[in-house]
Formats: C-alpha cells, sequence, structure tokens
C-alpha cells in the first residue's frame, strides 16, 4: 500500500512537468491587447484598444507565401503543408515565459519565432509596446523556387475604418475612401511612405509604415488593400511572380501606431 501512494504522490508531481503550454495567449500593454494562438502558428489572431477590437478574427494574419501546391502560412492548411520547424519564444519586460492561458500584462511584450514556409525560412519578431505595434520578417530562400506572392504584415482592420490616408514616399498623398458593402475591391500602391487608417466614430486611427532592411530581389514591393465589407485587409507583397535562388535574403520591418483621434 506505502508503495502504491508513494507512485500516487509521484505523479502529481510530475503531472506539471509535463503540462501541455497553453492553445492561446493574451497579452496587454496598456490601451492595446492582442491574443495569439498556437492553432495559427502562433501569429496573432486578434488586436484591441481601449477595448475596442481593431481586426478581424476570422481573418488571417502574419505571414503567407503562394507556390505551386498552393498557400502556406499563418492558419493555411488546405493543402496540409503548414508552417514547419516552428520554433517560439515569449517575452514579457525581457523575462521568457511559456503560454499559460493566462493573460499577461507588461510595458514591453516580444515574440520571436522561426519557422519554414515550405521553401521559405522566415526570422520573424513581434513587439508590442504602449499604442505600437513592431513586426520584422528576415526571410531566406533555402532552395531554388518559384513564388507566386509572398504576403507579410498581414492585417484585416475591421470594416468601421472608413478611410485609408497614403503619404506617398515623393511627399504626395491620397484618400482610399472604402465601400460600406463588400464589393471586393482592391487597391494597389507602391512607393508608400505611411498609411493611415481612420475610424471618425471610434475616433481610433492606425497609421502603418514599413521600413526596408534589405530589399527582395527586382524591387517589386506594393500595398494591397482589400476591400471585402467585413474588414478593410491590408497586405505588404515583396514578392509577386518570382523566380528565387536558394540563399537569397530579404527583410523588411512594419510599425503601427495606434492613438485616439
Amino acid at each position: 500500500m506505502k508503495k502504491i501512494y508513494g507512485i500516487f504522490l509521484l505523479s502529481l508531481f510530475l503531472i506539471p512537468l509535463y503540462a501541455k503550454e497553453a492553445s492561446q495567449q493574451i497579452v496587454r500593454c496598456k490601451d492595446l491587447e492582442i491574443k495569439l494562438v498556437s492553432r495559427h502558428y502562433w501569429n496573432m489572431n486578434s488586436l484591441d484598444f481601449a477595448g475596442v477590437n481593431l481586426c478581424r478574427s476570422r481573418s488571417y494574419f502574419g505571414n503567407v507565401a503562394r507556390f505551386e501546391c498552393g498557400w502556406v502560412g499563418t492558419g493555411h492548411k488546405e493543402n496540409k503543408i503548414g508552417e514547419k520547424e516552428l520554433k517560439v519564444e515569449f517575452f514579457a519586460d525581457g523575462k521568457k515565459f511559456t503560454p499559460s492561458g493566462k493573460a499577461v500584462s507588461c510595458e514591453k511584450f516580444e515574440m520571436k519565432k522561426s519557422s519554414v514556409l515550405l521553401d521559405l525560412h522566415i526570422a520573424y519578431t513581434f513587439t508590442l509596446t504602449p499604442g505600437k505595434l513592431v513586426e520584422r520578417a528576415k526571410v531566406t530562400v533555402l532552395r531554388d523556387t518559384n513564388v507566386k506572392i509572398l504576403y507579410l504584415f498581414m492585417h484585416p482592420w475591421l470594416a468601421f475604418f472608413e478611410q485609408a490616408l497614403c503619404k506617398n514616399s515623393d511627399g504626395t498623398e491620397e484618400i482610399i475612401n472604402f465601400n460600406e458593402k463588400s464589393d471586393t475591391k482592391t487597391f494597389i500602391r507602391k512607393n508608400l511612405h505611411s498609411i493611415c487608417y481612420t475610424a471618425n466614430k471610434e475616433k481610433i486611427k492606425a497609421t502603418t509604415s514599413v521600413k526596408t532592411i534589405t530589399p527582395a530581389p527586382e524591387g517589386k514591393e506594393q500595398y494591397l488593400f482589400w476591400n471585402r465589407g467585413i474588414d478593410r485587409k491590408l497586405y505588404f507583397q515583396p514578392i509577386k511572380n518570382q523566380s528565387l535562388k536558394a540563399g537569397t535574403v530579404f527583410e523588411y520591418e512594419m510599425s503601427v501606431d495606434i492613438e485616439r483621434m
């Protein structure tokens, strides 16, 4: 009986050591709150500001590529490939932690992620501070490949954002007004300095800018705005219909400042 009781106590001690990590993690930095989920390879799944949800949670965030076999990355699992060799680390105010399912509040949150999207390796860093999020992606081509499309830093802004103010690199400006209906219209723009999404009723604006660390081959970077009625999705597209050589490296960083109007 003593032996059985001892084994029982030992099993209770070992359970926490082998417990699975949580399937999601909520992080709060003052007015900003995000949710990361494991089923989407720890990409962001929601973004809130001062209690207001800004992005559509049933859409895809993060980075995704389209090859001959289809889409690979973020939540795309239809071709049964997904992101491979996934490694993720989480830090709150510089201290490493494991997702527990409990919300974490801090002044600075950082996620370091490494994964393979078929023929591309992406080293991705996500940083959250009060009023600001920064994403950085370093892409390394593992083998010669043809990439139909590569999207980085996808953000499905909700439909209450009525317009986007685009500031061009030459100093000129343009306002894109979104239709309230789901017209699935796309707007393609190049050479942008920044993009400011505005929601007049909610009195919130989100200003996005992309910095080139190392440019992709051929310099075909462009932005795609997709008005789907349910959201105003923004894509940064550094690659379209290109043959890439093994060893090619390119890197970009997107920052988003969110504030009241």
